[in-house]
């Protein structure tokens, strides 16, 4: 039996996002073999790891924004775990994600930490951070590349 490329494309969609060929094949009624065919026939997965490394990029991006955002809500930014554990994140993404997107993502987050500290931080602090802001900047693009 022939199948529609709507079927066919859904069955790749479902593999794509982690369901595995016998839940496909179940939940679709298609035969296993017709799917596993599919799959082998147009390499679904070298698609699957090119989907999965861009998934685990934003994944990781969210997290990482996330728990600097957490980390600056709690005032625990400066606390050596809270540093080590993001510059961990920060080492870990930079070998995923392609650099410029990374640096862009990292001058965002640095952007949104100054509005943040210009709210709610001490005019002493605002001033430190200030002072240090530019050679973090020059810092970050000369190791990522440039925007």
């Amino acid at each position: 039996m022939a199948h529609s490329k709507p079927t066919k494309l859904e069955a790749k969609r479902l593999y794509l996002e982690g369901n595995n060929i016998n839940d496909i094949s179940a939940g679709m009624g298609i035969p296993r073999s017709t799917i596993e065919k599919w799959k082998r026939n147009e390499d679904w997965d070298s698609e699957f790891t090119q989907y999965s490394a861009h998934q685990l990029a934003e994944d990781m991006q969210k997290e990482f924004y996330l728990g600097v955002k957490k980390a600056i809500k709690e005032g625990k930014l400066t606390d050596p775990g809270t540093a080590d554990a993001l510059l961990k994140s920060s080492q870990l993404m930079a070998k995923v994600i392609p650099e410029k997107v990374l640096l862009s993502n990292l001058m965002k987050m640095l952007k949104d930490q100054t509005e943040y500290f210009q709210r709610f931080a001490d005019d002493d602090f605002v001033l430190e951070w200030g002072k240090h802001l530019q050679g973090l900047s020059e810092f970050l693009r000369k190791r990522y590349g440039t925007e």
